[in-house]
């Protein structure tokens, strides 16, 4: 045997190949006869080969969260971390990414990323389906604790047999976030 009964592969797609199989290249001129008493005709019915099959994986996409206690001023929080139920998957070069990993928020309540799976696409061929759950991203503004000080007017006068009376009300708040739109009065002051 004059050839090489061997064949090699590591991918699915290599090259221009992409059925994923490597063949030996068997061929009839490979093998001789080297017992006279024979006369001997060398039938090669099938190649041998090494094939490499696609499999499947399920990647991981966890946004960014991020929560922060109110404080008038935009927090923004940005990206995402990706983990493959195989070290086989190149999470930072085997898919896309074709959304926007951010989220901002001033006021109290939560945006989210809005991050899908349909977002991201697998890119390498050596995996046939490549099922991306995402756990959405997130900005959150917590509100904050304040206190407000009423301090009613006081007025005292020496009696004179008039009616007297005073009004209004001063205010003080311990955060100066807080301001005086940022309440309601339904009394008589």
């Amino acid at each position: 045997f004059s050839g090489t009964a061997s064949a090699t592969r590591t991918n699915v797609v290599e090259g221009t190949d992409s059925d994923g199989k490597t063949e030996m290249g068997l061929a009839e001129s490979q093998f001789s006869n080297n017992n006279d008493n024979f006369n001997v005709t060398f039938e090669v019915t099938s190649d041998g080969y090494q094939e490499i099959k696609p499999i499947n994986a399920t990647v991981t996409i966890v946004g960014s969260q991020n929560t922060a206690d109110y404080d008038g001023n935009e927090h923004t929080v940005t990206g995402y971390d990706a983990t493959a139920d195989t070290n086989l998957y190149d999470v930072e070069n085997d898919f896309t990414f074709s959304g926007r990993a951010e989220a901002s928020r001033t006021e109290e309540g939560t945006s989210y990323m809005g991050l899908k799976a349909e977002q991201f696409t697998n890119t390498n061929s050596n995996f046939a389906t490549v099922s991306f759950v995402v756990n959405d991203g997130y900005q959150a503004i917590d509100p904050i604790d304040v206190v407000v000080t009423i301090t009613g007017h006081n007025s005292t006068d020496v009696y004179d047999g008039n009616a007297h009376s005073v009004g209004g009300y001063d205010v003080s708040f311990s955060n100066p976030l807080y301001t005086a739109a940022d309440f309601t009065f339904v009394g008589t002051a």
